[in-house]
């Protein structure tokens, strides 16, 4: 968009041949209310903005004061877009920083704010650099992830700025956990990049579990159910001291009893097993703890539990001996319950099939159904 010498110059700015030859036809195209021309109007201004400054003001209006009060204006996403980047391809000045850092802080726009913080970066302002440093560290993960995609790093980045850069940018191998940087990576696994901490630190699981299992009480729920299974997945030296923190710990007693089948420390752990399904008082667990193996009367547990899970996990673990039991179970009143003590007969072979059989002809249909259920599975290998 390069004026024209003189009487004659000429600003083309659409394939419709509107051409633009003062301040004044400028300002009147940007707020015409003709969406098409004010657009055209506005890619021309970002593409030549020179020659568009070259027009000069009107009655006291420049350029950039209009296309300031016109975003402050406008309410439709697509002219709001090419106001902005109309407005970051002016010069610096003062009233851009103000309009763009507007946008950046009340915008709900990713493309707006992605726009808005390109051009606050370029300039090199302390004062809005630490405004986007406060952001970059913040919890909204969308304006921190749009900061990292144009951060400029200087040397002065703090290691908790590096850190998240690192995140943002998945580029894990170059910030590994150690002593210097624990705190903050202990802080980035509550914040708000934790998923991608996590996936960071299992890079090196064995330095991970070293550093934090001594950090325990330190950690939130969720990071302490992943450290447990990180630790039980890579069979670490440090995992029984995890599994005696997380059993004395109600929210994490689920997450142990899974960790030490995912190890195969059942016969280890035997005891802890044996008391959760016995006294427990969250059905949840005792199941859990009959399914990783917990020793006691799975028969007694099956007919006579209080809580519909532990009953069927105890079911799960009738075998050869308990065809009696599951010939009981499966005429329970619990669709549930008769589900689970078909299966358990399925995987009795040709003896659950007997079992079956017998029950083709029982009075009540639900009963019937279940036996034909078992009878219609392929045959088991048996227990």
């Amino acid at each position: 968009m390069k004026a024209q010498p003189e009487d004659t110059r000429e600003i083309p700015v659409s394939e419709d041949e509107l051409r633009i030859a003062t301040a004044k036809e400028l300002f009147n195209a940007i707020r015409s209310g003709e969406m098409m021309t004010s657009l055209s109007v506005l890619e021309a201004v970002a593409l030549d903005p020179e020659g568009a400054l070259e027009l000069g003001s009107d009655n006291g209006e420049d350029l950039i004061g209009v296309l300031a009060t016109e975003l402050e204006q406008a309410f439709t996403l697509e002219t709001r877009v090419f106001l902005i980047n109309a407005l970051t391809a002016m010069p610096e000045d003062p009233r851009v920083t103000v309009a763009l850092e507007r946008v950046w802080f009340l915008s709900d726009d990713a493309i707006e704010r992605m726009s808005a913080v390109s051009r606050l970066m370029r300039e090199g302002n302390p004062r809005v650099r630490a405004h986007l440093e406060i952001a970059l560290l913040g919890k909204d993960t969308d304006r921190a992830q749009a900061i990292a995609n144009v951060w400029v790093p200087q040397a002065e980045d703090s290691n908790a700025v590096q850190l998240r850069l690192s995140l943002a940018a998945e580029r894990y191998e170059h910030f590994g956990l150690n002593l210097e940087n624990l705190e903050l990576w202990l802080s980035e696994l509550r914040g708000a990049f934790h998923e991608r901490a996590r996936e960071c630190l299992e890079v090196d699981a064995s330095q991970t579990v070293k550093m934090l299992a001594d950090h325990w009480n330190q950690l939130n729920r969720e990071t302490r159910a992943w450290l447990l299974a990180l630790a039980s997945g890579i069979q670490s030296e440090h995992l029984p001291v995890l599994l005696e923190c997380a059993m004395q710990d109600q929210s994490m007693q689920l997450e142990a009893i899974k960790a030490t089948s995912a190890a195969n420390l059942e016969h280890q752990y035997a005891d802890q097993l044996r008391d959760f399904a016995d006294n427990n008082p969250n059905p949840e667990i005792q199941a859990a703890a009959i399914d990783a193996g917990a020793s006691g009367n799975n028969r007694t547990r099956a007919l006579r539990a209080h809580a519909r899970t532990i009953r069927i996990a105890a079911i799960r673990k009738l075998g050869a001996n308990d065809d009696q039991t599951l010939s009981e179970l499966i005429h329970d009143a619990d669709w549930r319950i008769r589900s689970a003590a078909a299966d358990a007969l399925v995987r009795l072979g040709e003896r659950g099939k007997k079992i079956a059989q017998t029950l083709l002809e029982h009075e009540r249909l639900e009963v019937r159904m279940a036996a034909a259920r078992v009878l219609q599975e392929p045959m088991s290998l048996g227990i």
